[in-house]
């Protein structure tokens, strides 16, 4: 198809992002409400988990680690909170 079409280069520079509003707007509503109100929850493990991937993928740039302390975050609050 890439080759029949062709697409502006201001479409492909934006095309580019879609990916990643698209698992932006999975993961954000559960990260940031509960099922049982539309109030943002920060004692969820979900938000802590989140701010934690958050801040590795920030300062390490490392999908690996950011995978791993973002669960060990979720994993360490839920059973704290629970």
């Amino acid at each position: 198809i890439g080759e029949r079409i062709e697409l502006s280069e201001t479409l492909q520079n934006a095309l580019r992002y879609a990916p990643a509003a698209a698992l932006i707007a999975i993961i954000a509503p559960e990260m940031f409400f509960t099922q049982a109100s539309s109030d943002v929850e920060i004692n969820s493990p979900y938000f802590w988990g989140g701010i934690c991937s958050i801040i590795a993928f920030w300062l390490s740039k490392s999908m690996l680690l950011t995978i791993i302390l973002g669960m060990l975050a979720f994993t360490i609050i839920r059973l704290v909170l629970a």
